[in-house]
């Protein structure tokens, strides 16, 4: 969940995180519940702020495709929002550092981390894998690798 004060929320890990500055007429207009509401549902954690500038700022990590998402829909915001700019940046290892150890305190004696209902899938663990490689002349490097119990090994197919 994302909060609207500088406390970030809660989840365990996630794959991007970014920083945004969103500025125009996006303060009184119900820009920061909205973006907090926008994150939840795409369940990014992270804040969103005011600024004494009358901009918005959003820190947020989370899922590649969601942050995506979440900045997508920043670049219009609410319907009585008017944005002119959604500045971003690549979140610092800090601001990633403090939205992880944040999540982390929050699930701490959680046995099992929540996952939105959205999600889904399965878990796929191999037992072979064969890699082909390119060579000079059409000629392939095939390489096989095997899984017995907990030990890969490998052995040349061709050439």
């Amino acid at each position: 969940m994302m909060s609207t004060d500088p406390a970030p929320a809660p989840q365990a890990s996630f794959s991007a995180g970014t920083f945004a500055r969103i500025t125009g007429r996006v303060q009184g207009v119900n820009y920061r519940n909205a973006t907090k509401r926008q994150a939840d549902e795409l369940s990014l954690v992270g804040w969103v702020r005011n600024t004494e500038e009358a901009a918005v700022e959003v820190l947020v990590g989370g899922d590649g495709p969601a942050v995506d998402s979440l900045l997508s829909w920043c670049r219009s915001g609410p319907r009585r929002a008017e944005v002119e700019s959604v500045d971003k940046r690549e979140a610092t290892v800090e601001e990633l550092e403090s939205l992880y150890a944040t999540a982390e305190r929050r699930l701490a004696g959680v046995d099992e981390i929540p996952m939105p209902d959205r999600w889904g899938g399965f878990r796929l663990v191999p037992e072979r894998v064969e890699f082909w490689q390119g060579g000079p002349d059409r000629f392939h490097d095939r390489v096989e690798c095997l899984l017995a119990g907990e030990t890969w090994t490998a052995r040349r197919l061709q050439p």
